[in-house]
């Protein structure tokens, strides 16, 4: 309205200036445009597309809108008399000269005055009644979110965030911009269709097995849908041909992924499509890479405190992303999917997929010896494996298991593994010894199956020894003394709790305890894992090129939204922190059929939304077919974290000042 009374926007076609021609058409006369209507800059919505110079046409129905950065003497005068008309020829409009000008703060307060209420019946469907049930294995935070309207699932894996749901999820994408900015962090965006070549390149297009999501464009070219960007974004930046004056680099997004999901589960936290942070980070040397991984790793820890989730950093397993060193972090949950063992002592934490321990029980130096002379055999061509498995079994502080190996259609037994009594073996530490790339798995046999007929038949000679590390480490760390070159000694066994820490800081003196977790980001060092296979190179200082050092930081921003329901709720429902809150207020009037009080509550939203740190974050509850109960009831679900309420307080105040009740949610505080 301010700008159609100052003469720089028009509603509708415009019809003449400063002269008249037929409508749905712009003309301007022979002086061309006037000075002070010239388009300094143009808002280009779709109801305006097109830019316009002296004579050109304007499309019956469009906008029209000019902007005027500044006005000199000059052209305020030539404006003082200058009559716009519009579409509707009953309507003219002159634009203000010097002498006519607004009163631009008391047009902001009556605006602020004017603006609607945002009431909470009118929020696309928000209803604590919804039909909808989550499946049998979501978490009880999902249940939630669909009853009060955050989401609702489109297909198996794939969900719709409704109004509620996508503003927590932009307060969450504000806080990460913030801090990935706070360290250097430039925000670029990544397609999502990716050609294969590049995953050819790395090798990852046949690793990625089924969890990708693969199509063809009509010329039969392959694509995928990004699961992740470290191809695309090394090939970017090694194109660029960078010099060692612009390191380091950080190249972050945040948008949407894609996995096949076997199985999808929990709603958000293993769905089909997912958003995602994803940083990127590129340095001269592996010490600089390094000190960049501190510094996100510190800024993710920042993130969390904003958020008010207590994350945990612990040690990971780097699946197929790679990398030498790696973390993940996780929310510790009962519901979580995840096992993470911590040491109580030393603060040491991991994936139980990646931990490493003493074992409570490893055998002692005679019983070595004796397995010693089991493995140092003279005739290995004419030993049967059934015959080793048993010589082992014999001795009483060993536990034997096979491994098979994944050859196309068919498995061999490849190698037979000694572990002290009562442990197990890690199938991802067994996998990574053995180099098998996930999807695949190595398929894991028992003792007993190792002694049936099947393996009878089966030379020693073809079979390769390992001994889990922790025998080693009881030998005090001397090598085998046989003459069996085919044992050798890997950390295959799973750690578990009641285990000894083996973090170089407790060496022993700490016991691992064992919880649940929900992870909700995972970083890596990658080093030159990228930059070798699609050669990007960065120019040092002698001119020479190298290999550039890579990171990668994810972070999953719908994650973050599922696990945060989760965490921060109660019996009564969902309990928000007040940075991540959709709306940090609700305003309601208890009274129905009071019309003042229906006012005052009106009055009261507009005063608190004219607050600096709750503008656009308030709502009101002035439904009038709702019992107050219900009303009171259905804001303690929301969980928003405050809570005011016009009633009896409020009506019997008598002589003093109206009464208002304020609730904090969190803490149930009035």
């Amino acid at each position: 309205p301010m700008m159609e009374r100052m003469g720089f926007v028009g509603r509708r076609s415009v019809v003449a200036i400063n002269g008249v021609t037929s409508q749905g058409s712009l003309a301007f006369g022979a002086g061309g445009v006037p000075r002070f209507m010239r388009p300094c800059s143009l808002l280009r919505l779709p109801c305006a597309q097109q830019l316009y110079t002296p004579g050109s046409q304007c499309v019956p129905g469009v906008r029209s809108y000019f902007v005027c950065r500044r006005t000199t003497a000059a052209t305020r005068h030539t404006a003082h008399n200058t009559t716009v008309t519009f579409g509707n020829p009953s309507r003219t409009y002159s634009a203000p000269g010097s002498g006519d000008r607004p009163d631009l703060k008391q047009e902001s307060v009556q605006q602020k005055q004017l603006k609607r209420p945002l009431q909470l019946a009118s929020i696309f469907a928000n209803t604590t009644q919804h039909k909808d049930q989550a499946s049998d294995d979501a978490l009880p935070g999902h249940d939630l979110m669909l009853r009060a309207g955050l989401l609702r699932q489109s297909t198996s894996g794939v969900f719709s965030l409704l109004p509620l749901g996508l503003r927590a999820v932009e307060k969450i994408t504000r806080i990460i911009d913030s801090e990935m900015q706070s360290i250097g962090g430039q925000k670029v965006q990544l397609p999502l269709l990716l050609p294969a070549n590049l995953w050819r390149q790395s090798g990852r297009w046949d690793a990625m097995g089924s969890e990708m999501f693969r199509l063809k464009d009509r010329k039969g070219i392959d694509y995928c849908l990004a699961p992740t960007h470290e191809e695309t974004i090394t090939q970017l930046v090694g194109d660029a041909r960078m010099s060692y004056r612009q390191l380091p680099l950080l190249l972050y997004q945040i948008g949407v992924k894609y996995r096949d999901e076997a199985r999808p589960r929990q709603g958000l936290l293993r769905g089909r499509e997912f958003m995602m942070k994803d940083m990127y980070s590129f340095d001269l040397t592996p010490q600089d890479a390094l000190v960049t991984y501190e510094t996100v790793l510190q800024a993710y820890a920042r993130v969390f405190a904003r958020l008010e989730l207590p994350a945990r950093a612990a040690n990971a397993h780097s699946g197929l992303i790679g990398g030498d060193h790696t973390h993940e972090f996780h929310l510790l949950a009962p519901s979580g999917s995840d096992f993470i063992l911590f040491c109580s002592h030393c603060g040491y934490a991991s994936n139980a997929e990646a931990a490493r321990s003493y074992p409570p029980f490893v055998p002692a130096a005679e019983s070595l010896q004796r397995l010693n002379s089991v493995l140092n055999l003279d005739h290995k061509s004419e030993t049967r494996v059934t015959s080793l498995v048993e010589s082992i079994a014999q001795l009483g502080d060993y536990a034997v298991f096979g491994v098979r190996q994944p050859q196309g259609e068919q498995s061999a037994l490849t190698h037979v593994l000694v572990l002290p009594r009562g442990q197990v073996p890690n199938p991802t530490q067994v996998a990574t010894v053995l180099r098998i790339i996930p999807p695949a798995e190595p398929e894991i046999i028992s003792t007993d199956d190792l002694k049936s007929e099947q393996f009878s038949n089966t030379p020693l000679s073809d079979i390769a020894v390992m001994l889990d590390s922790s025998l080693q480490q009881q030998r005090q760390q001397q090598q085998h003394s046989n003459n069996n070159s085919n044992a050798i000694y890997v950390n295959v066994r799973q750690s578990s709790e009641g285990d000894k820490c083996s973090s170089g800081s407790c060496n022993g003196h700490g016991t691992l305890q064992n919880q649940r977790g929900i992870e909700l980001g995972h970083i890596f060092y990658l080093g030159t894992k990228y930059s070798k296979l699609l050669n990007a190179k960065v120019q040092h200082r002698d001119g020479s090129f190298g290999l550039l050092e890579m990171g990668c930081y994810g972070l999953g921003v719908t994650r973050i939204l599922a696990a945060s329901v989760e965490h921060f709720r109660d019996k009564h429902g969902m309990v928000w922190p007040t940075h991540l809150a959709p709306y940090k207020v609700i305003v309601a009037s208890l009274d129905n059929k009071d019309k003042a009080m229906q006012e005052a509550a009106v009055a009261l939203w507009h005063s608190i939304d004219n607050l600096g740190d709750y503008t656009g974050d308030v709502l009101i509850d002035d439904r009038t077919d709702v019992s107050p109960g219900l009303k009171m009831n259905e804001a303690r679900f929301l969980g928003l974290p405050y809570v005011v309420l016009l009633g009896r307080a409020y009506k019997t105040a008598g002589a003093s000042p109206p009464q208002v009740e304020l609730q904090l949610r969190r803490t149930g505080q009035v």
